[in-house]
């Protein structure tokens, strides 16, 4: 039988969260395919992947986070797959929760995505004013449901900002045609949902937290928020959604969570 799922791992440099992630994903209760793809390895990476039986694919140069997501999803050779951020943590249900929604709806699911918990330090939160504003915008976008599949609701799910947490993102790459924009430096998720949204097949949302995200000084949406471009991106996509006074409204009140991943 085909695998039904891989764990895709963009690994950047040498994280010290690497081998959690990694460990999270290899005691999943299904099992499941991990890569890990990287275009800065390190010494030593190779047995860090052997220990979790994970394979590893080299590639080069380093062209910025899209293209190392383009590259390695062009490896994955099962119909789903999750780009599993190389900080976070992922409960061991996250696969057979997938793969039980993908069996029982009735609909035909491009995008399946989970609630999130935040890793703070050594503590985990469950709740935060980012974590709320998210969940607003869900629940107004699915009003009362767990799968939306028309496209006007897909959009609406993403008009006001993008509560769809991507590391807790599996993607039908059987039914999608996707491709993450260079272009952009944060948002890219953004943009391939809307790019999701506007082809056949439904969302999904399982509304238990399945996975950890990590905040911390070193991440890269941190890093987008100090330099400013996480702000400017948001204001671009927003315009092309919104006359341009209603996307600049949403983006100010938006942007009064920015304030949680700069404190973290």
């Amino acid at each position: 039988m085909r695998p039904f799922h891989t764990f895709l791992v963009p690994a950047y440099g040498r994280s010290p969260y690497l081998e959690a992630c990694l460990s999270s994903l290899h005691e999943q209760s299904i099992k499941t395919s991990i890569l890990i793809s990287t275009s800065t390895p390190f010494d030593g990476l190779d047995r860090v992947a052997a220990n979790f039986a994970a394979e590893l694919f080299i590639h080069g140069p380093n062209q910025g986070m899209a293209h190392d997501w383009n590259t390695g999803l062009a490896q994955v050779q099962t119909p789903w797959v999750t780009i599993a951020h190389q900080d976070d943590l992922y409960r061991s249900d996250f696969v057979d929760s997938l793969m039980y929604a993908v069996k029982n709806t009735n609909h035909d699911l491009s995008l399946v995505f989970t609630n999130y918990d935040e890793i703070i330090g050594d503590s985990i939160q469950s709740s935060s004013q980012l974590l709320r504003i998210k969940k607003m915008l869900l629940w107004f976008a699915f009003r009362g449901r767990t799968t939306i599949s028309t496209t006007k609701d897909k959009i609406n799910a993403l008009r006001f900002g993008n509560p769809i947490p991507c590391p807790s993102v599996s993607l039908n790459l059987s039914k999608l045609k996707l491709t993450f924009d260079p272009d952009l430096k944060v948002n890219m998720d953004w943009v391939a949902w809307l790019d999701c949204a506007r082809q056949t097949g439904a969302f999904h949302w399982i509304k238990e937290p399945l996975m950890s995200h990590r905040l911390h000084k070193a991440s890269e949406t941190t890093g987008g928020l100090s330099s400013g471009t996480r702000s400017q991106e948001d204001l671009a996509i927003l315009q092309q959604l919104w006359p341009k006074h209603v996307a600049w409204l949403i983006h100010k009140t938006y942007a009064i969570a920015y304030k949680h991943n700069l404190e973290a």
